[in-house]
């Protein structure tokens, strides 16, 4: 059992003097003064005889409560909620890659006007694009690189 601090409303008001070495020193600790010892609470759900404390108490002391008085339209609420903040990220990320998309353009022009290769300013934009260290390998802006699957 353990006592209901927030029903009685027990506050971190009591001082104690620490010990060290069996000697009281200067520094104080700070202690629940309970204010009311008729209140307390059991948790039947980490105790190992739960069941036999059940059979014991009535019902609508463990009773499981509902959340949600109707659970089915707060799902749709929660979902309708998710498709808006969803979309308004696929909104912003398509924005980015777009912007992205558009700096390499330009990088890809530049190099092109001072006499750079064409293939080596897309390889150096594609790395910059995505943020990788030059590993010889090309990879596709619109889409990640597919992992290889161990052989068993």
């Amino acid at each position: 059992m353990q006592h209901d601090c927030r029903t009685a409303g027990c506050s971190a008001t009591a001082l104690k003097a620490q010990v060290q070495e069996r000697q009281a020193t200067e520094k104080m600790d700070k202690l629940i003064a309970h204010s009311d010892d008729n209140h307390f609470l059991v948790n039947l759900y980490a105790l190992h005889n739960a069941n036999l404390l059940r059979s014991v108490l009535p019902r609508e002391l463990y009773a499981p409560g509902t959340l949600y008085q109707d659970r089915k339209a707060h799902h749709f609420e929660a979902a309708a909620k998710l498709r808006t903040s969803q979309g308004e990220k696929r909104a912003e990320a398509k924005k980015r890659r777009q912007a992205k998309a558009e700096e390499k353009r330009a990088k890809a022009a530049e190099a092109a006007r001072n006499g750079e290769s064409s293939s080596d300013s897309e390889v150096m934009a594609d790395d910059e694009l995505n943020g990788s260290e030059d590993d010889g390998e090309e990879q596709d802006v619109r889409r990640p690189a597919k992992r290889k699957r161990a052989a068993r």
